[in-house]
């Protein structure tokens, strides 16, 4: 299981389970999704790497949670994202981290 902390405009800070990480955004389990079009700031730990992008709600599922399309994402942490998607390829190649 794979955990992010998602900072809202208003600094709210939320813990979700991160699924489907890819290139362009990914999904978050949330007992209370986000509101759409909301912009959220995404951030996962894993060891000592750090990935960081500005993402936006790109819709929400009634008490499960929210699909986010990244933002921005600086170029250091892209290639952290990069070499996660990398190292995690399932043999069938797909490109996400986490299902």
């Amino acid at each position: 299981m794979v955990i992010a902390e998602v900072t809202d405009d208003e600094s709210r800070t939320l813990i979700a389970r991160l699924r489907n990480l890819n290139l362009y955004g990914c999904y978050l389990e949330l007992p209370s999704p986000l509101p759409e079009r909301s912009s959220i700031t995404i951030r996962v730990a894993a060891g000592k790497k750090i990935f960081q992008a500005r993402a936006r709600v790109v819709y929400s599922d009634h008490d499960n949670g929210s699909g986010v399309e990244f933002q921005g994402v600086a170029q250091p942490y892209r290639a952290v994202l990069k070499e996660w998607l990398t190292d995690a390829r399932p043999a069938n190649g797909s490109d996400k981290l986490v299902s």
